[in-house]
């Protein structure tokens, strides 16, 4: 059972990535549901989970502080155990280096694939 939750709860983190690049499509109530079934895990860390996750898709670097504070104020040992989880790196400015962004960049090359003869039909339409 708890395994079928986490499954479902990761599946649908997958869909608050979208948000991030279109925040037109951004729905409260589908990011209200997935919260709440990541709340509704614990005392499993789905929830802490869930707030790297926002972490690492929106910060290059981010304040030891300030991510202690998006952690719930969980305890230092347990903020480095994260930060070394997730392959982040905390610098001696007390700043934790995510990743560059620009690495998780995709680039994706569309085909428009339009026939002369179907555009005429088109253009033979509007006359």
């Amino acid at each position: 059972m708890a395994d079928a939750m986490r499954a479902t709860v990761a599946t649908l983190l997958k869909g608050i990535d979208r948000y991030q690049f279109n925040p037109g499509y951004y729905q409260t109530n589908v990011t209200a549901q997935i919260l709440l079934k990541a709340l509704t895990n614990l005392p499993h860390t789905d929830f802490m989970l869930f707030v790297c996750h926002v972490v690492g898709a929106t910060y290059q670097t981010i304040p030891l502080e300030h991510l202690t504070q998006l952690l719930g104020g969980v305890p230092d040992s347990q903020v480095k155990q994260w930060i070394n989880k997730y392959g982040w790196h905390l610098g001696s400015d007390f700043n934790v280096f995510i990743s560059n962004q620009e690495d998780n960049i995709k680039t994706k090359n569309i085909t428009e694939k339009i026939t002369f003869d179907s555009v005429a039909a088109i253009m033979a339409s509007h006359r």
